[in-house]
């Protein structure tokens, strides 16, 4: 069972709806609230955007191909303290599937990618040979 946050769990799903594509099976998400359990056929991460997830709550993810479970996994939605583990377990597993350190990388490059944008543009907008080339158009 692997401590992770809702975000790093559909960065695993992304990957986990590939690899269950590649071995013509089909993915399933098994939701464990209190005593009651929800199961869910996941076809694309807009299927599982649908489930309400809360802290804590325990998910069983199996790929079935032929009736049979290929791949298992248990997920608690908490804190993400077991995100190395995920990658260590499951993303050097099946590396064609994952990228191993890819949620990291996310957030600081979407962070970084609007800063130089910004910059980009307002050098442009301070560059007098273009303001000069606006005008002769």
């Amino acid at each position: 069972m692997y401590n992770v946050t809702r975000d790093m769990l559909i960065e695993i799903l992304e990957g986990y709806i590939k690899l269950a594509k590649k071995l013509d099976g089909e993915l399933v998400v098994l939701n464990k609230v209190d005593d009651e359990a929800d199961e869910f056929l996941i076809e694309n991460i807009k299927d599982f955007n649908l489930i309400k997830t809360k802290k804590n709550d325990l998910l069983e993810i199996t790929i079935y191909v032929d009736d049979e479970d290929e791949v298992y996994e248990e997920f608690v939605i908490g804190d993400g303290s077991d995100y190395s583990k995920v990658q260590k377990n499951i993303y050097e597993k099946f590396p064609k599937y994952f990228k191993v350190g890819s949620l990291e990388n996310k957030s600081d490059s979407k962070k970084s990618g609007k800063t130089k944008e910004n910059q980009v543009n307002k050098d442009s907008q301070n560059n007098h040979f273009q303001k000069f080339m606006k005008k002769n158009k």
